[in-house]
């Protein structure tokens, strides 16, 4: 959502239609952030995280934070593109995102340090946080313009973080390959059943749209559930 998001933002030449997408940009980037840590805790195997909790709850917060003057102010030409203007207070969100990030990679080297160096496990957690320096390190490029007026040069690395996890999938038995790809598959259905509401015209066509992303997000979840239960079977 974030990127195609940005990806419209940027190229649009229309300043209302920026500024929706803009909306949907910061709602959904608010949550990269905790997502990211949960994944990291699913990784390290952690049963309970509080603090897992405790992030979901702050992207919460800070997603209708969002939608204040607080928080962004409009959108402006920078660049030859729409970019953001940022509100009094927009500085908690790169604070929050850089805390996230940090804490996540504390963790797999605290882990990592306790872990047989020969192990998959081990090469699995060097992967992920490869993979993190990478894509968050160019991912925060997007904060450069609001505070130093630099082009956000970052957004074309981005794509080596996808690489890196990719290798670590295919090499280190990272994520299993079959649940990746049905992953993939249902997010792209679920994606094209979300950007189909936002382009409806009429009411009547939101609620009708509304009711098919909803159907397939059901599906997609019950088709994701059944590939994970396939391989569980397989591997007892």
């Amino acid at each position: 959502l974030w990127s195609f998001a940005l990806f419209y933002i940027t190229n649009t030449v229309d300043a209302q239609a920026a500024l929706a997408w803009q909306y949907i940009l910061d709602i959904s980037a608010v949550w990269i952030p905790s997502t990211y840590f949960a994944f990291v805790a699913t990784l390290l195997r952690y049963k309970k995280s509080l603090t897992r909790n405790v992030l979901y709850v702050c992207s919460a917060a800070l997603s209708v934070f969002s939608l204040t003057p607080l928080f962004k102010t409009g959108i402006g030409r920078l660049f030859d593109f729409f970019w953001v203007i940022p509100g009094k207070f927009y500085i908690i969100f790169p604070l929050f995102f850089a805390l996230v990030v940090v804490l996540s990679i504390g963790h797999i080297i605290a882990t990592l340090r306790r872990t047989n160096e020969d192990s998959t496990y081990s090469s699995q957690l060097k992967n992920t946080i490869f993979a993190c320096i990478v894509g968050f390190t160019a991912g925060g490029t997007n904060f450069f313009p609001q505070f130093f007026n630099i082009y956000p040069f970052g957004n074309y690395i981005v794509i080596g973080y996808i690489v890196v996890m990719v290798y670590g999938v295919v090499r280190h038995k990272l994520l299993s390959p079959k649940v990746v790809v049905a992953q993939l598959f249902t997010s792209a259905l679920m994606l094209v059943s979300f950007v189909e509401i936002i382009f409806a015209e009429t009411t009547r066509q939101i609620i009708y749209k509304v009711v098919i992303f909803c159907v397939v997000t059901f599906f997609s979840w019950l088709f994701i559930r059944s590939v994970r239960k396939e391989i569980e079977i397989k591997d007892q």
